[in-house]
Parts: C-alpha cells; structure tokens; sequence
C-alpha cells in the first residue's frame, strides 16, 4: 500500500481551487438566491413605497379640496349673510344668485341655500347621483372627517350657518351647503393630475369601495385587494396602501401599484443556480494551472471589489433618500453631500448656494450660508469641515476674476486634498459643493469625480425645482398687489393661532381695518392711484406690527391683521399706531396726493369668540361701528360675538 503525501503543490492546488470556488461560484448562486428570493420582495416592497406615495399625494389633493370647499361656502354664507341682513331672512332672489354664483366659481359642486328652518331655497349645479340635499348637509363635514350618511356617491361636503343682525342682535337666517361628489370619473381625474401609475379608490366603513379609476377589466383584482386589506402584503399582483380617514379626507384612500417583473425574476433564479452548478465541473483543472501569486491577486483583487460595491450601495442609499426630500431644500443638501461623501472618499463636505438671482459669470455673487454640512465620524472630518468656508470664498473670487466654471482642486491646511464642485440649473451657477479628504490623505481618483459631477448636475436641477415650488407657494398665499397674505393665507394662520392659543390658554387679538371713503379716492383720482394707496397702506401697516403678527387683504380696501400673544388692550395700542401713521403723512403718486383715514375693529380670544369664524365676526361688527361713530377710530367688540361693538376710539 501506497500514501501519497500532501505537497505544499497539493495544499496549494486545494486552495486555490477553494478560492476559485468561491470567487467564481459563490456570487453567481448568491446572486441567483438573491433573484430568486430577494427580488420579489424587493418588487413588492417598491411597490409598496410607491403606493403608499400615491396614497399620500391623493390625501393631500383632497385635503386641499376640501379646504376649497371649505372657502366657498364660507364665502357663500358671508354673501348670503349681507343679503339677509335688512330682511330678517334670505330672499329667495338672493339665494338663486347665490347658488348660481357659487356654482359657477364652482362647476363641479351642487349649492344649495336653506332658510332658517330648513326649507330648501335653491339648489344649483347638482351633480348626477347626489339624492336629496337637506340643511344639515347630509351629516356630512370633510375638514372634520365626517363622510356623511345615505350618499350613493362619495363627496367632499361643508355645511355653514347664515348669522345676520336683526335689530341689534344676531339671528340665524339660513345654512349653506356644498357638496363636490367624488365618483370614478373624479377619481381618474386626480390619478391624471397626480401622474400616478397605480389607480385610486375610496373606501367607507367597512372596507365598502365607493369610487374608484379602476376600469372594469380591473375591478375583480381590486376587489380582491379591498377584501384583503391588512392580511397581506400584496393581492393579485397588486402592493397597496391605505391612508385612513381624517380631517380633510373623511374617506379611506386606496393606492395600488402593480409587482413588476416577479415570474422573470425566478426565471432568471433558475438559469444563475444552473450556471453556477455547471460552472463547478473545470474548477480543478483551472485550480492546477494557477499558482500562488495569482491565488493572493485574486484575493486582494476581490476585496476591493468588495469596497468598491459597498461605496457604491451607500451611494445610491444616499441618493434615493434625496429623492425622497425633492421638496425639502435642506434634506435635499444633506443627502446630495452625503453621497459626494461616499462616492469620492472624502470625509468632510457642504453645499453652498448662490442668491438665485447670481449667474455664471456675473460679479460679486451673493452666497447664503452654508447647508448640507456633513462630516464622517474621524479624527480630521471636523478640521476638514471648518477649511470649507475657505474654498468656498476663492473658488468665487476666482470665478470673479474671470476662471472656468470647472471643478478646482487645491490643498488646504487642515483639510488636505479638497475640490469645489459648481452647481448649475441651465446656464445659471447657483452654488457648489465642497469636498475635502482630510489631513494626510492621497488625491481625489480621477475615476470618482464624473460620477460626482454628474450627481450635483442632478441636484442643480432638482434645487432649481425646490425652489420654484417654494416661489409657488408663497404666491399662492400672497396678494399680488399689496405683497401681504392673501384671505387663505390669513384662514389658516388664524386657524392655526386659535388653536394655540386654546391649547396654551394665550391671548390672541385680531383687527380688521378698512379705508375710509376708499370709493371716492378711486373715482376722483382713478383707479390707479387707488393701487398706489393699497400697497403703501400695506406698507405703513406692517411697520407697526411685528415679525411673528400676520397681515393679510381680506378684500377690496379691507385689511386683516392677527396678533399672537397680545390681548385686547395691546390690540388698541396697535390699532392707534396704525391710525397714526396712515393719518399723519399724505399718500402720493407722481404729482398726485391724497389724505386718507382708516376705521379699525378689535376682537380679542376668547372673549370675543372662540372660533376664528365669531373672531372675525366680532371685529368686524367692530369696524362697521367705527365706520357709523365717525370713521378715522378704532373700536373694541363687546363681550360676546353677538353683542354690539364697545367704543373706545382713540
């Protein structure tokens, strides 16, 4: 009998043909397990986030919808209040008009007007499928997240009491309602406006569908998805998301979104694990051609592969969760400065932005503070970090001097090997970023920085988006002329400081301000001058209020202002201030001047009310009385939102 030794050649043979097997092997069947397993659910749990995204953007659409409803027929109630005012009760001439212009600004939603005790006045633009309307609005409140009862149609509803004064006192008059319906038709509408890929449906208790964009051939499958709501993940081929009921949305939205791709998956799970068992068979005739040498290579070969893929994970996690803040500016920063980070191996970096009105080439840019300051946690991130501000200041005074707008590389004390990135949205330089590798560390790789470049050209755009979306919503809530809040502006700021303030029990005081024989000023010296005379008010108003107050238009030559922590007496000392600085100086247009007066009311929480709505109507009922004692004053509402106004001009 023969034994045959195990040579150092042997010995190496075997390891190089374990190394092989599991260098070539390993990751193909890997690879095809994680197809197989991994895939599926990774498609599943996509579609999951993107329904639960579609769900979300639907929520706030109706949210939105229904503080539109909300507005209308609050200013439908107002109009119909004005109406009743001299009669006691709405006439029935005036609930038409009412009704027609309602429905009109409104062509989706049915209007209805109800005299005090609930006979029906007018109806107008009631859609197919509503049933009858009654005065307590079918029970229905979508800012409460009520969604009413016997409906055949789901809808978006508001109910508003009508208050007139009848010899001295408060009276209720009538009601008004609004209903937007949201049937299929509606729904499909909304999937189109959102740009989702899913369909959208509403559910009532129960789990009971009411609407949905759904087509018929889809409606089975979706049916399945409904019936199977919190069991399981995905149904049919279908991921889902529920968002529950709640102020603004008082029905359950639906969102599914399709599995993409799962049978190709496994398919593809299949051929990879045969792949790999077949790729087994020239492992030893392989291993017995390979030396040693080739065998280290190999291994070290392997690990920075490995690096290389985890940098590159961490990358597109840190780009994904940019995405996921395209509308929050800061996050945005953070997230495009981390993924620099870990593409390029520095340690240290931020992102700078210009004042959006800077451009390539223009002089003297204006930089705003640094964002997007993000540091690893080793010993020479934080020196790295506080080198930045540096570079930022000579890559822009080299701009200044007439430099490409080109990456610059340099070598600061303290931060070593450090590169300014510039960011551009078109033709326009609107900051950089800053990226340092730390004291002691080797130069940035030439094969890193495309790849970076090419990411803050993405973030040029997507800040460029950011900030037209915050431009878009600051003019939503901003009148045009005066540049003050606009009547929504001022709606939810006072809704929101009511509600504060009955939570901290902190005073709270509103004005409501109003020209003085405005009508005059534009018939006698145009209409022109009159927008002259609204935007210096605006003016001259806020230099008597502070930052935290709120100043809004509420209409024509009326104004608004909401005082935060500031009780009924300060609210008169405010008041005065305005009376003194509009009465004081003349209001001017090239050669033209005018002097004007003010009448301000004044209505304090809670004594004055407690809801903005009884605020609002105190302090109005105020002004109306300062307008009748003389005009050029201000008044203090009574004691309750029904009594008559207390004088106390000044």
């Amino acid at each position: 009998m023969s034994v045959r030794a195990n040579t150092p050649a042997t010995s190496l043979r075997s390891k190089v043909a374990a190394s092989l097997a599991v260098t070539l092997i390993g990751p193909p069947l890997l690879i095809a397990a994680g197809i197989g397993v991994v895939a599926p659910r990774y498609a599943t749990q996509a579609a999951q986030k993107i329904a639960a995204r579609d769900a979300r953007s639907a929520a706030v659409a109706l949210q939105t919808k229904c503080e539109a409803v909300g507005e209308a027929a609050t200013a439908a109630a107002r109009q119909a209040a004005s109406y009743a005012a001299p009669y006691g009760s709405i006439p029935p001439q005036a609930a038409r008009a009412i009704a027609v212009h309602t429905s009109a600004g409104r062509p989706e939603a049915a209007v209805a007007v109800f005299a005090a005790n609930g006979q029906l006045l007018q109806v107008a633009g009631a859609p197919a499928g509503l049933g009858p309307v009654r005065a307590g609005g079918n029970g229905a409140s979508c800012s409460a997240g009520l969604p009413g009862r016997d409906l055949r149609v789901a809808g978006l509803s508001e109910r508003r009491i009508v208050q007139a004064v009848v010899d001295g006192q408060v009276v209720l008059v009538g009601h008004v309602v609004l209903w937007v319906p949201l049937d299929d038709a509606a729904l499909r509408g909304l999937r189109t406006g959102l740009g989702t890929g899913g369909d959208l449906s509403l559910l009532g208790g129960g789990d009971r569908l009411l609407a949905t964009s759904a087509t018929k051939a889809d409606r089975a499958p979706l049916l399945d998805v409904v019936r199977a709501v919190g069991t399981a993940d995905a149904v049919a081929g279908m991921s889902y998301a529920v968002r529950q009921p709640g102020p603004g949305v008082p029905f359950g939205v639906l969102a599914t979104a399709s599995v993409a791709g799962v049978g190709w998956w496994r398919l593809l799970a299949l051929i990879g694990l045969g792949f790999g068992l077949l790729a087994m068979l020239p492992i030893r005739a392989l291993a017995g051609r390979l030396s040693g040498p080739v065998a280290e290579e190999l291994a070290t070969t392997t690990d920075e592969l490995q690096l290389s893929r985890a940098a590159l994970a961490e990358t597109f996690v840190s780009f994904g969760a940019a995405l996921e803040h395209t509308h929050n500016l800061d996050k945005l920063l953070d997230t495009v400065t981390t993924a620099c980070l870990h593409g390029t191996g520095a340690v240290a970096g931020m992102a700078i932005l210009t004042d959006e009105a800077t451009r390539s080439g223009s002089p003297d840019p204006q930089l705003l503070p640094a964002r997007g300051r993000v540091a690893l946690p080793v010993p020479t991130a934080h020196a790295a970090l506080d080198a930045l501000p540096d570079l930022a200041e000579r890559y822009f005074r080299d701009l200044d001097a007439g430099s490409e707008l080109e990456p610059q590389f340099r070598y600061l004390p303290g931060a070593g090997p450090v590169v300014a990135v510039p960011i551009h949205s078109g033709d326009q330089l609107i900051g950089m970023v800053a990226l340092a590798r730390g004291e002691g560390a080797t130069g940035f790789d030439a094969l890193a920085l495309p790849l970076v470049r090419a990411l803050v050209d993405h973030a040029g755009t997507a800040i460029t988006n950011v900030r037209l979306h915050e431009e878009v919503r600051r003019l939503s809530v901003t009148d045009p002329l005066t540049g003050v809040g606009n009547v929504r502006h001022l709606t939810a700021m006072l809704s929101r400081e009511v509600a504060g303030a009955t939570r901290f029990d902190r005073p709270l005081t509103v004005l409501m301000l109003d020209l003085d024989h405005f009508k005059q000023v534009n018939d006698t010296l145009g209409h022109q001058f009159g927008d002259v005379v609204l935007r210096e008010f605006a003016h001259r108003l806020m230099t008597c209020v502070r930052e935290m107050d709120t100043v809004a238009r509420y209409g024509g030559e009326e104004f608004a202002v909401v005082l935060p922590d500031t009780d009924s007496a300060g609210g008169c000392r405010v008041a005065e201030r305005v009376i003194r600085v509009v009465r004081e100086e003349p209001f001017w247009h090239g050669s033209l001047s005018q002097m004007v007066t003010v009448s301000i009311g004044v209505a304090a929480f809670p004594g004055h009310g407690r809801t903005p709505t009884e605020i609002l109507h105190a302090a109005d009922e105020a002004l109306y009385a300062a307008k009748r004692e003389g005009r050029d004053r201000w008044e203090v509402a009574g004691s309750a939102p029904s009594a008559a106004a207390v004088s106390q001009a000044g």
